[in-house]
């Protein structure tokens, strides 16, 4: 029997994050929205109806409210 998925052992792990703020200063979809996927460190993981977390992309900017479910492995 596997061990149930623990979200907050991913607190320190870095990650594949969509970086909302650099897609809203396009102002529209690009169609391969693939870079805007930034690496990020996570610092915190908390339930808010589903897993999110805060996190610190590589260039120091803070962002807060991601979906765990939509991170990506680097």
């Amino acid at each position: 029997m596997s061990k149930p998925f623990n979200p907050r052992a991913l607190e320190g792990c870095k990650r594949l994050v969509f970086d909302g703020s650099a897609w809203s200063k396009v102002g529209h979809d690009v169609g391969d929205n693939s870079s805007f996927w930034k690496p990020a460190t996570i610092q915190r993981v908390y339930w808010n109806g589903e897993w999110v977390a805060h996190v610190t992309f590589d260039d120091g900017r803070n962002s807060y409210g991601h979906f765990v479910s939509a991170m990506r492995e680097l």
